[in-house]
């Protein structure tokens, strides 16, 4: 399956990533001169996509027995968001909303309140998940629908539990408080980070710790928002989390300024089973098309208030040391 490139990253592109994100703050979605009104596009069809065999008789397949496309997601920003008049927002579910109209399917959700949730085998997730721990199995979730839709990054251990079909590329990058940006690594020794108690982010910040030889300390919060909310108040002295998330954030935090983080671009992605090569190719040709034929970066642009093609400049930056 197609991956976005993966770029060396040095201090200075990650410099330019923050830079880039930073044009996506306060204002930026909203300002007449950022970008021009975008042309009316044609809707999306079924033709689009060009399936390949596999996906066509993997459709038809579906369509003869009831039409049902069962996908998991997870109810969090942006991505699967319940209204109050009952509908639902978010990236995520309005892309797969999209793609069962274009597809003539019926979407059916299975809401999951935590990550964990995802990738348990018989009811628990191993505890060295993601922490060196060699595993291959399929989670208990992924057997009783047909795909993860949600803005899971594409890793090694992942990649050993589920196909993934990349979606967009993401860095993670450093938020602090005005005046106190980093040039880099060795800037981190003695800072304290707001992190959720075990998450990806306090894993990364403490492997970083351990091969740089820096010291750093964690302030734990209970959701994003009282992350970056524990350093604008001085309770840390930073947070870290992906580049979509901060440019976001930047609007309800202006006090905040982004700093690099030394880490490679990943792919966010959807997950499949393993042994289910025509829904991942059906999946693969209706993000492609979807892209080239705008709605992709229309939801995008309405989820994240932000250009999707400003934010692919920004995250894919590169530079030399």
């Amino acid at each position: 399956m197609r991956r976005f490139a993966t770029f060396a990253v040095s201090m200075a592109a990650a410099a330019a990533v923050a830079a880039g994100l930073s044009s996506c703050g306060p204002g930026a979605a909203d300002a007449p001169e950022a970008r021009a009104v975008p042309e009316a596009r044609a809707a999306l069809t079924l033709e689009d996509l060009r399936l390949e065999p596999a996906a066509a008789d993997w459709l038809a397949s579906r369509k003869a027995s009831g039409g049902k496309l069962r996908v998991a997601m997870r109810e969090r920003p942006d991505s699967y968001v319940p209204q109050a008049d009952g509908g639902v927002k978010g990236f995520d579910y309005e892309l797969v909303a999209e793609l069962c109209r274009v597809a003539g399917l019926e979407l059916e959700v299975s809401v999951q309140r935590t990550i964990e949730s995802f990738f348990t085998r018989d009811g628990v997730m191993p505890s060295d998940l993601g922490q060196g721990g060699a595993h291959s199995y399929t989670p208990d979730l992924l057997e009783t629908v047909d795909f993860y839709a949600g803005p899971f990054g594409i890793t090694p251990w992942r990649e050993a539990l589920a196909d993934w079909v990349p979606l967009w590329p993401t860095r993670n990058v450093l938020a602090g408080r005005k005046g106190e940006e980093i040039g880099g690594v060795r800037d981190l020794d003695g800072k304290r980070f707001a992190v959720i108690e075990d998450s990806i982010q306090e894993k990364s910040l403490s492997t970083l710790a351990e091969t740089e030889g820096i010291a750093l300390s964690f302030v734990y919060g209970d959701d994003e928002e009282s992350l970056f909310s524990l350093v604008e108040t001085g309770g840390a002295d930073y947070v870290l989390d992906a580049s979509v998330v901060m440019a976001k954030s930047r609007q309800r935090h202006p006090a905040l300024t982004l700093s690099p983080f030394p880490e490679p671009v990943i792919t966010i992605g959807w997950a499949v089973k393993k042994d289910d090569a025509g829904l991942a190719a059906l999946l693969d040709a209706f993000v492609k098309a979807s892209q080239l034929n705008g709605v992709f970066a229309e939801l995008w642009s309405a989820t994240f208030r932000m250009d999707f093609g400003d934010y692919l400049d920004a995250v894919l930056a590169t530079a030399e040391y």
